[in-house]
């Protein structure tokens, strides 16, 4: 029997079959190869050396049998040797990205698309990843620059989809924030935003915002707002526009990993407000302060704001 501790009859079945698929794609499968192997051996799945004989003779054929179909069997060789090689349990475990609170992180994905990960986000996808389908999911901000293949690219939230072929665009989604608000601008190309709480969907042009929450459940009609503040996170900026208190001191604390302290009564008050290049928590602190009639205290490196 092989399991995954036991690779030599299948990584030699792989060197001799693996002539079909491209060299990024064999060097994809290899790193994958290479992560199981490592892993932890619970998580493989026994199979006799004539399965794998038969599996992978069934592929070659395949392969062999039209020029047409190579495309697609090319996957499909990949499929058969991960799913023997590694085990399924190894592969249905998704990669997790996740950004620390006060730091930001660029992502690039197998596809060569890249996510820039606003403080405290996480995002997922498979390990298959642009072999079936190009999808991810995002709690948090992120902003996608994604290559244009004729592979869809789907990023899903808590309770919405943005479904491109090649663009570039943010998206915001904080479970917490705001009745559970998805959020996404267009900076370049042409994207489709869909409810996934009904059969609703709209396409927005460069320059567009849309969103949908617990509220507002099918996706707003897209508007022309100012990039800047659109994805002010980006540039260092802060641009607030008419969100709660409890959401600003939620953003604060993930960008500058502090904490924040308020009077329950000031959690459902509302802002708009833009700052420029704000290099320390004080900074905003003090001018959404201003704004709002309120004080604070600093003490430790946190911070306590209460009314006047």
């Amino acid at each position: 029997m092989s399991t995954m501790s036991e690779k030599d009859n299948l990584t030699s079945a792989f060197n001799s079959s693996n002539g079909e698929l491209d060299k990024h794609n064999q060097q994809e499968l290899k790193d994958i190869w290479e992560q199981a192997g490592n892993g932890d051996p619970a998580a493989s799945i026994e199979i006799s050396d004539s399965e794998i004989g038969d599996a992978f003779q069934e592929v070659k054929t395949r392969i062999g049998s039209s020029t047409a179909d190579q495309h697609y069997w090319k996957y499909a060789a990949a499929a058969v040797f991960v799913l023997f090689a590694i085990g399924l349990s190894y592969v249905l475990i998704p990669i997790t990205v996740t950004v620390p609170h006060g730091e930001t992180q660029t992502v690039q994905l197998p596809d060569q698309s890249t996510v820039q990960l606003n403080s405290g986000s996480q995002l997922r996808y498979s390990r298959l990843f642009n072999w079936w389908n190009r999808e991810v999911s995002i709690q948090g901000e992120g902003f996608f620059d994604v290559e244009s293949t004729s592979m869809p690219f789907r990023v899903m939230t808590g309770n919405a989809s943005v479904n491109v072929l090649g663009t570039k665009f943010n998206v915001r989604y904080w479970p917490s924030e705001d009745d559970n608000r998805t959020s996404v601008f267009l900076s370049e190309g042409m994207v489709t935003f869909q409810s996934l709480a009904v059969d609703q969907s709209v396409t927005l042009q460069p320059g567009e915002q849309s969103w949908v929450s617990n509220i507002q459940k099918t996706p707003a009609e897209p508007v022309s707002v100012d990039k800047e503040k659109a994805i002010a996170w980006q540039q260092n900026n802060i641009a607030f526009e008419n969100l709660t208190l409890a959401s600003v001191f939620a953003e604060l604390e993930r960008r500058f990993d502090i904490t924040i302290n308020s009077n329950a009564t000031l959690q459902d008050e509302k802002i708009t407000i833009y700052l420029s290049d704000v290099a320390e928590a004080e900074i905003a602190i003090k001018d959404i302060c201003r704004a709002k009639g309120l004080t604070y205290k600093k003490q430790n490196g946190n911070f306590q704001i209460s009314s006047n």
